[in-house]
């Protein structure tokens, strides 16, 4: 219905970003009550642009546990701190296509916040360039090895 779309201040619209979330991910979600960073900063720059056009545009992120189905919603509201962040990531990421260069590149094994325990870093196995990036296609294998020693002699 092109009415309901119309950025009439009296209508209230929203963007619903539903991630499938590991009953692990999920028990820390529930934890923490806050969504996880790189969600809520997505979130935040959908809510940006649309913003523009709909200006009581609310938003929300609705986890859906696996594989119980359970549900953990947030509001997101427009934080102007994280918006900037983003505005300059954006045009760094720019200036590297524009440069024809490859962005810094993220670590292959990060600490987990709550364990405390040294893990491969889940945003380096999802990009499907990180073997391009590092010219390695070993990097896995090598940064699950790394895991294992750093993690060595510690308590499980």
């Amino acid at each position: 219905n092109k009415q309901l779309l119309s950025p009439d201040p009296k209508n209230s619209l929203m963007v619903v970003e539903v991630k499938s979330i590991n009953e692990w991910g999920f028990k820390y979600r529930e934890k923490d009550n806050t969504p996880m960073d790189s969600h809520k900063n997505q979130t935040i720059f959908y809510l940006w642009k649309l913003r523009e056009k709909y200006p009581n545009l609310l938003a929300r992120i609705l986890y859906v546990q696996i594989p119980y189905q359970n549900l953990l919603e947030f509001n997101v509201e427009l934080e102007e701190v994280t918006l900037n962040s983003l505005k300059k990531f954006w045009v760094y990421m720019n200036k590297c296509i524009k440069d024809k260069k490859l962005p810094v590149l993220i670590p292959s094994v990060i600490q987990n916040p709550y364990t405390k325990k040294w893990q491969v870093n889940y945003q380096a196995e999802w990009c499907r360039y990180h073997i391009k990036c590092t010219g390695n296609p070993k990097w896995l294998s090598e940064a699950i090895g790394k895991v294992k020693e750093l993690n060595k002699g510690r308590k499980k």
